[in-house]
């Protein structure tokens, strides 16, 4: 017999491998930060056989991943913990379980309904991440978020983040599947699309930042057409963004 998941006990462990009074994304750039730092000094130590190196490469996606899944479960947290409407727009989740222990967990204030509601949401896929935040944010996020990507690249006169951003993405999330459920001993990241990778993450969770805290506030994205790009959307390489958005899967 499947055992029974103890949300609150995960939502109180949870806790304590969190910095407190720390705000979200300065904890997400650190860990960010950090890996593209990492990530830097291992390219450059030819002490290391490139076997071995390749084998850390592999573990790129996956921690980007973590990272991202990390970031938005504090997301929805705050936004539901704010209350309306973002508190009424999360009862339109579904399969989530919210039964007496959470009741007393909330009453306690051991945990709180935005905590509860954010640990059970899954994160398999840009979609699910998409569909989560169309639900607490009350609107159709893809559609909202694109505007935003389209008044970013036109302070920058091109196209890379309509037509590469998000497929960066997607393809990190495929690669992450695969570096977890195949030994895929055939295939790692390449060298160049590493770094790529993290900036990409970097940019995409500050604009989703933004995002969100415009819809809180009821304003429009702070940046708008004429007007500065963000200084991290800069960094973005649109050569090395448009080579990996094109391969194909391995």
């Amino acid at each position: 017999m499947r055992k029974k998941r103890d949300i609150i006990d995960e939502v109180l462990s949870r806790r304590t491998r969190h910095m407190h009074r720390v705000p979200r994304l300065d904890q997400t750039e650190h860990r960010l930060v950090d890996l593209d730092g990492g990530i830097y000094f291992l390219q450059r130590d030819t002490s290391i056989p490139l076997r071995h190196r390749r084998e850390l490469y592999r573990h790129v996606p996956v921690a980007l991943i973590a990272i991202t899944e990390g970031y938005c479960k504090m997301l929805y947290r705050d936004l539901i913990d704010s209350g309306d409407p973002f508190l009424s727009n999360a009862k339109s989740f579904k399969d989530i379980r919210f039964d007496l222990e959470a009741l007393v967990a909330t009453h306690q204030r051991l945990a709180t309904i935005g905590e509860i509601v954010a640990q059970q949401l899954s994160h398999s896929s840009l979609g699910d991440m998409e569909s989560h935040l169309s639900v607490v944010l009350g609107q159709d996020f893809p559609a909202e978020f694109s505007k935003r990507l389209k008044a970013e690249d036109a302070t920058i006169g091109g196209e890379v983040f309509q037509t590469q951003l998000r497929r960066l993405i997607v393809y990190t999330f495929r690669q992450r599947h695969i570096y977890c459920h195949e030994l895929a001993t055939r295939v790692s990241p390449r060298q160049y699309e590493l770094r790529t990778m993290i900036k990409a993450f970097r940019v995409f969770i500050r604009l989703i930042d933004e995002h969100a805290t415009a819809t809180i506030n009821n304003t429009s994205t702070p940046r708008s057409n004429g007007q500065q790009s963000h200084p991290l959307c800069q960094t973005l390489p649109a050569r090395a963004a448009a080579r990996i958005a094109g391969r194909r899967q391995p």
